[in-house]
């Protein structure tokens, strides 16, 4: 706990209600709710917009968690991490911020999801992403093609993601999509269709989930 407490006052954060800090959680300035579950280290901007809150490490989908792992939430130097609404996000994804990472109101991330933000990632309000997904808006590794190894990645509102799905870089998904578990996807994918496969294609149009 003290290391954690350690990481987290390095952010410049400002903790001092006891109460949180006995019931197992850190609220900062009322804005970011913080179990001791999930590391939190801030080297750059965490910006949550008026009357948004973020819950890190509050999540009651224990479907795709793993005993014992400890998410994390990284903003490097130069990064930035806005929250716009009220979003939660469960206590063992993990998510590394270099660029920008957005994500809009009533949005929650699931167990064990990795997000990877080294340009940009933006999530629209009222998304539901599922456990074991990653998003990459990053190659991560030189594979000797020509091109950048990041380019931004645009979900759009009410996306529902599945279980296991990867999202890589340079990707747009419309508003209203539903991605199937297990997909990939490598190229843009409409509003309002249900899409499945690797890599991932329109399997239906015209459809409403929400």
């Amino acid at each position: 706990m003290e290391n954690i407490i350690k990481k987290i006052w390095q952010s410049d954060a400002v903790f001092s209600n006891t109460f949180a800090l006995l019931n197992g959680f850190l609220r900062y300035k009322g804005k970011l709710f913080l179990t001791f579950k999930m590391i939190f280290t801030n080297n750059g901007k965490l910006c949550i917009s008026k009357g948004g809150k973020l819950y890190a490490g509050f999540l009651s989908n224990r479907l795709g968690q793993h005993p014992g792992t400890k998410g994390i939430i990284k903003i490097s130097a130069g990064g930035l991490l806005q929250i716009n609404g009220h979003v939660r996000i469960a206590e063992s994804a993990r998510i590394y911020i270099e660029g920008s990472l957005i994500i809009g109101n009533g949005t929650y991330v699931n167990p064990n999801t990795m997000i990877v933000a080294s340009s940009t990632v933006k999530i629209g309000d009222r998304c539901a992403i599922s456990w074991d997904c990653q998003i990459l808006d990053n190659d991560l590794h030189d594979i000797g093609e020509s091109g950048d190894m990041s380019s931004p990645i645009f979900i759009g509102d009410d996306v529902l993601i599945g279980s296991r799905v990867i999202i890589l870089k340079g990707v747009t998904i419309g508003n209203g999509c539903v991605v199937a578990a297990g997909s990939i996807v490598t190229k843009d994918l409409p509003s309002r269709t249900l899409c499945g496969g690797i890599p991932a294609r329109v399997l239906k149009e015209n459809i409403d989930w929400t």
